[in-house]
């Protein structure tokens, strides 16, 4: 960003950052809102004290009030500083595809359609594995993203590099066909939690089995809770689990008197667990509370998939029915 400023003394070649990043683009925008603001607050206090040319916080006498409108000042052109500097770096816009015509329909469009016209980087990102033999896998990423862990219900587990898609690590359980369920990692990817047929293995970044909890017995879907070091867990059975892997101690058991349970996420921001069950109903649960959070009616038939975004604010669920919903869950 670039800023002219006119020859003289040295004091001359100093300029406020507030000044620059006021003058950027977007940034009148948001002190044109302000302004509306004040001149609306200004017309309602047309006649009280306070109010007319020159007006402002010191002129009411009550030094509560002062107080109260220096505050609300004060955040107001804090807020609109923050507005022009986000406005500031912003440099790029997000891409999205847009049809030519009303009969076209984006999601028609193949990924080895869309890596013709992507840039380089980007293209890396795609890519296909054929892992037929062990079919089906259960999928998950560490926290960084680096990490991704397969899990083949015939026993194939496999941690690769998401970026430069190399293999780590890769070994052959021996279990029973369609025995391994799920699959998270732990607090760092040198850890990873499989749902069995009659526990919840925890393996190292070896592939050696170093623990295993008896009391996760048939579960379906495992979630580890990050921020709070817990394992969650529910099973056939329909009780929802905590186990603490800092203590190896349970925290909690939740029966959800709603039958099998196979779909559970859980919300990054506050922690709690979305489970989806064959009713078509989704309960949000919290380890202190032994029942359900919020129950709703999302869909006529069973629940078959389900997520939240990061910040919490929105819930996609998908069912039997042949519906995806998506659900503002903010309270």
């Amino acid at each position: 960003m670039s800023s002219s400023f006119a020859k003289g003394s040295p004091a001359s070649y100093t300029k406020k950052a507030s000044d620059v990043l006021l003058t950027a683009p977007g940034a009148a925008k948001y002190l044109g809102r302000n302004a509306d603001r004040q001149s609306l607050g200004g017309s309602r206090l047309k006649g009280r004290p306070g109010s007319g040319p020159g007006s402002g916080p010191g002129s009411f006498k009550d030094k509560k009030t002062r107080a109260l409108l220096d505050r609300h000042e004060h955040k107001a052109a804090e807020a609109a500083e923050m507005a022009a500097r986000a406005e500031v770096l912003s440099t790029t816009q997000p891409g999205y595809l847009e049809p030519e015509g009303e009969l076209e329909r984006t999601y028609k469009v193949t990924q080895r359609q869309l890596k013709g016209e992507l840039d380089e980087q980007t293209c890396r990102q795609i890519y296909e594995l054929s892992l037929a033999d062990a079919a089906p896998y259960a999928a998950s990423y560490s926290r960084e993203g680096r990490s991704l862990l397969l899990a083949g219900r015939r026993g194939h587990v496999a941690v690769l590099d998401a970026l430069t898609r190399g293999l780590k690590m890769e070994v052959q359980l021996t279990v029973p066909p369609n025995s391994i369920k799920d699959c998270t990692f732990l607090h760092n990817p040198t850890m990873f939690a499989l749902a069995e047929k009659s526990a919840v293995y925890i393996y190292d970044d070896k592939g050696a089995e170093i623990h295993q909890l008896k009391d996760h017995n048939d579960p379906l879907q495992i979630q580890f809770l990050p921020h709070h070091w817990l394992l969650a867990s529910v099973g056939r059975a329909g009780y929802l689990k905590y186990t603490d892997t800092s203590t190896g101690s349970k925290v909690a058991e939740i029966r959800t008197k709603l039958g099998p349970c196979g779909v559970m996420r859980q919300n990054p921001y506050n922690a709690t667990l979305h489970l989806g069950h064959g009713s078509g109903a989704v309960t949000i649960y919290s380890p202190s509370v032994s029942t359900p959070l919020v129950k709703m009616l999302c869909h006529r038939g069973p629940i078959t998939s389900l997520a939240v975004d990061a910040a919490g604010y929105t819930m996609v669920t998908g069912g039997a029915d042949r519906q995806v919903k998506v659900w503002d869950i903010r309270m």
